[in-house]
């Protein structure tokens, strides 16, 4: 399990799929809150997470050390092959017992070799910025962002608008998933975070691998506001194209 260690970096081979990544907490205050995983599963598919806790620095950290045994178990049920509901449920339930601010967003996805990608987003604290093989992905923030976990708890969630959403696409080449200290505050100006957004995956998408990292880096305040996360992952265009 990786988290916002200070100035940390790192590259990766899995299998078809390459990584790379850099994490810095709020102020250096390492770990920090942020939290991201990846594994591949026994069928061969790149399982993934980014989560944001709530809460900068050591604030968000204090909220791992209350939830992250359930976190890893829940991870280690999705890589098993478990759907994402079942993956974010246990986590939802524990934040909900937990203390009255607990709550965390995330990025969930398991993505095939053959290209095809299902992808779930918590809340609007982190972000996946998606390539596929006709370009840059985007779609309306209710096709983008469920709700963030810990605020209603699994049963009331299932209930409610946009409590799980899930994407399936095809042909995916690239994701870049980022917390939200890269973009806009989302708390302040959700309007300004989507914008962002958007225009971070059309910057990104025409650029060679090894650039994608510093690019999206670039796009975020100084002094920074938060703890920050960018891991950048791409599939070998052969692995689907043949």
């Amino acid at each position: 399990m990786r988290s916002t260690a200070l100035g940390e970096r790192g590259t990766s081979s899995l299998g078809p799929w390459r990584a790379a990544w850099t994490a810095l907490p709020y102020q250096g205050q390492a770990p920090g809150g942020d939290r991201f995983l990846l594994a591949r599963s026994p069928t061969g598919d790149l399982c993934f997470v980014l989560a944001d806790a709530a809460g900068h620095g050591t604030l968000g950290n204090a909220l791992w050390l209350r939830h992250e045994a359930t976190f890893l178990a829940a991870w280690r049920a999705f890589v098993a092959g478990c759907s994402l509901a079942d993956f974010v449920d246990p986590l939802d339930a524990s934040l909900c017992a937990g203390e009255a601010l607990d709550s965390v967003c995330l990025t969930v996805g398991r993505w095939q070799p053959s290209g095809a990608l299902e992808l779930s987003t918590c809340g609007y604290g982190t972000h996946a910025l998606v390539r596929t093989a006709q370009g840059p992905w985007w779609a309306e923030p209710e096709a983008l962002f469920g709700l963030k976990l810990g605020w209603f708890g699994p049963e009331r969630r299932r209930e409610l608008p946009r409590g799980l959403v899930q994407t399936r696409l095809s042909e995916v080449e690239r994701i870049v998933l980022v917390s939200d200290g890269v973009l806009e505050d989302d708390h302040r100006n959700p309007e300004a975070t989507l914008a962002s957004l958007e225009r971070a995956n059309h910057r990104c998408a025409p650029l060679p691998f090894a650039e994608v990292l510093e690019t999206v880096l670039e796009l975020a305040p100084a002094p920074a506001e938060d703890d920050l996360t960018v891991v950048a992952l791409e599939l070998e265009a052969r692995s689907f194209r043949g």
